[in-house]
């Protein structure tokens, strides 16, 4: 199982973002609509990837942060929602709009993205609906401390482990409402790192 690639993006296609590791070029599905700026050429990148073995080859599928990766997968264990489908999803709609629309049953919001019909959006919603409250219950841990500001030292620490800097905030402020305030910045590096190995 590939759980993430780094490394230097050699190209951009209409769906994917190949990235040079090692001598090769990975061919790597992500949800470029939602990943502005686009990367550039020659620029580094660190994706969280979920891959799918198929008899005709094998898909990574790429996501510039934890969340989008989550409800990537969270999707795929709909009834009749393949892979594709739920890229186009992610790609579509942010993490905050897709878990409001399954707690408040807003089907209207998943017909916007194209092949996904009126049938598909409320199965999906029925399916998810209890999932994403849990979600959403976890994802307001990240607001738990709302004037909380990392130090840089932190929040370099973390980007250097591959997070980008929104999620390292992320981590930060749940590593914190979990240990305090006071808690020390290494204290802090490995409780963040212990809370994201659960996912």
């Amino acid at each position: 199982m590939i759980a993430f690639v780094r490394g230097k993006v050699f190209g951009i296609e209409e769906e994917s973002i190949i990235v040079e590791m090692g001598g090769f070029g990975i061919s790597v599905l992500a949800p470029l609509a939602m990943m502005r700026p686009l990367p550039a050429v020659g620029e580094e990148i660190f994706l969280h990837t979920h891959m799918q073995v198929r008899e005709d080859g094998w898909l990574i599928f790429g996501f510039p942060n934890r969340e989008q990766l989550e409800i990537f997968r969270y999707l795929l264990g709909v009834s009749g929602i393949g892979a594709k489908t739920a890229l186009s999803i992610v790609n579509a709609l942010s993490a905050d709009r897709i878990a409001t629309a399954c707690s408040k049953g807003d089907y209207e919001s998943f017909c916007t993205v194209p092949g996904v019909g009126k049938k598909t959006a409320q199965r999906l919603i029925l399916e998810l609906k209890d999932k994403f409250a849990k979600w959403q219950g976890e994802s307001a841990e990240e607001n738990y401390l709302p004037d909380f500001n990392p130090d840089q030292d932190l929040i370099e620490a973390l980007s250097n482990l591959g997070f980008g800097a929104a999620e390292s905030r992320a981590m930060a402020a749940k590593a914190a409402a979990k240990l305090g305030k006071e808690a020390d910045t290494n204290s802090l590096i490995k409780e963040a790192l212990r809370m994201a190995a659960k996912f």
